[in-house]
């Protein structure tokens, strides 16, 4: 039932895309706390990893820990720089002199890579341009409104311009990481909330990266949620208003992200209740306010998944279950097939 319901609104409504490190994770980049114990032996030496661990242990938040890596950040070196390389450290793709890689190679480097959910993540944004039967040219995707990224790195944006060539040769999706940047409506926007680092030769270019938009350090997330107008606050939520999400590769622990999910619940809560055109039980506003999906991985206690599926309904999320994460791939093309589109004109290798 969830999951026709999920294929039944991106059939009819479209999706909102809302990505974690769980995406990323994929194409080879560490997570969070990885990232946090490599950046740990650049600002505290070679104790920094344990150093970092022992805070972990000690319950400290991964936000916290950032600060305190930031506050010791060598003098002689800017921490963006730093989260950059760590964060591309095992990249092969990471440009460290300036060359521009290879987008066949990236493109293999993707697909050859036993996590497919970039990927899958990825084709969903394409549709086989139909008017070339013999070349492959791709357009945007219409039934996806956009991509919430909260990744700060560049390979999902650069594995689709690579991946799905348009015939004017202008890519499918546009990132948005600063608030100047406007929406180009024969793309698809890609909002980096938390920042934007790039790999390639444009890495350190104001006007193509956002890495002095890095929201990393925990104080960085306190100015970040503070203020109602940031692209974050107010991007988000508008997507959340407007459009039913599917968030993928992300553990919903994220207590800003709830914390929003609420606010949009309550206010279509409230708005349902407010209307006058005809009386709604409280059962049918409660099921009308359930918009969002949120793909989890299956616990062995069905206990837990019943209590992480009533918290997740008071948020206005159903959750789709998944045995693995290597499952996410068919779930998004079981959508897009019910869309009307074959999956294996964009997620099959040509």
């Amino acid at each position: 039932m969830t999951c026709q319901k999920l294929k039944a609104t991106y059939l009819t409504e479209g999706l909102v895309l809302v990505l974690g490190a769980g995406v990323s994770k994929g194409a080879g980049l560490p997570d969070w706390r990885e990232l946090l114990k490599r950046i740990g032996r650049e600002c505290l030496g070679d104790d920094g990893p344990e150093m970092v661990c022992d805070l972990m242990k000690e319950g400290l938040s991964l936000p916290s820990i950032g600060g305190m890596l930031k506050a010791s950040c060598p003098k002689d070196r800017t921490f963006s720089d730093i989260v950059r390389q760590q964060l591309y450290a095992e990249f092969r793709f990471y440009s460290k002199d300036g060359h521009k890689h290879d987008p066949a190679s990236l493109v293999d480097h993707v697909q050859n890579n036993e996590n497919q959910t970039l990927n899958a993540v990825t084709s969903l944004c394409a549709v086989r341009d139909k008017r070339y039967d013999k070349a492959h040219f791709y357009v945007p995707n219409p039934k996806v409104h956009a991509i919430i990224n909260f990744n700060i790195d560049a390979v999902l944006t650069e594995y689709v311009q690579a991946r799905y060539p348009r015939k004017n040769m202008h890519p499918i999706v546009r990132t948005v990481e600063r608030a100047s940047k406007s929406k180009d409506p024969e793309k698809i926007s890609v909002y980096h909330l938390h920042g934007y680092l790039r790999f390639d030769p444009m890495a350190n270019r104001s006007d193509k990266e956002a890495s002095d938009k890095l929201v990393f350090a925990e104080q960085e997330y306190f100015e970040f949620f503070n203020s109602s107008t940031s692209l974050f606050n107010y991007t988000f939520l508008y997507m959340l208003r407007e459009y039913s999400c599917l968030f993928i590769g992300l553990s919903m622990q994220d207590d800003n992200i709830r914390r929003l999910l609420h606010y949009s619940r309550k206010e279509r809560v409230q708005a349902y209740e407010e209307e006058r055109k005809r009386k709604r039980t409280r059962a049918e506003i409660e099921a009308k306010a359930l918009r969002h999906f949120v793909i989890l991985r299956k616990f062995e206690s069905q206990t837990k998944m019943q209590l992480i599926e009533r918290a997740l309904h008071y948020l206005g999320s159903i959750v789709v279950w998944v045995d693995a994460y290597e499952d996410i791939p068919q779930l998004l093309g079981e959508i897009y097939t019910f869309g009307g589109n074959d999956w294996s004109t964009v997620y099959e290798k040509h």
